[in-house]
């Protein structure tokens, strides 16, 4: 199970990217001077695409894996039983370590979604 950024945190940073990106360009047509935005744009554009496709985190049979934005494993967090994963407050625990994710920049339905099955494997 993968829990994605909420879109309202991916969504704006491609809207903002490719808005600089177009002025700039339009700028750089019209007087024929490059423009350091038309990379600030295309550099925030993608990285609001990268937040929009790739997972925070993803809960695998044997661990909670924590992804960079690229796309690569930053971090993995092993459990022996999902048991040892707890939810304290809007803290992310397994066991004794916390998980470095921001419960309010998440996606919500994944996120319920993902604490309903933690609740699951801790009764069942």
């Amino acid at each position: 199970m993968k829990v994605h950024y909420s879109k309202w945190v991916s969504l704006p940073m491609v809207v903002i990217g490719l808005f600089d990106l177009a002025l700039n360009l339009v700028a750089l047509a019209v007087t024929g001077s490059f423009n350091l935005h038309v990379i600030i744009g295309a550099v925030v554009t993608l990285g609001g695409l990268m937040f929009l496709i790739t997972p925070v985190f993803a809960l695998e049979d044997d661990g909670i894996a924590l992804y960079r934005p690229t796309g690569a494993v930053a971090r993995r967090f092993p459990f022996r039983s999902r048991s040892e994963i707890r939810i304290d407050g809007n803290r992310l625990m397994v066991g004794d370590q916390r998980v470095p994710v921001r419960t309010s920049l998440l996606n919500r339905s994944e996120w319920r979604a993902f604490t309903a099955r933690i609740a699951e494997g801790a009764t069942g």
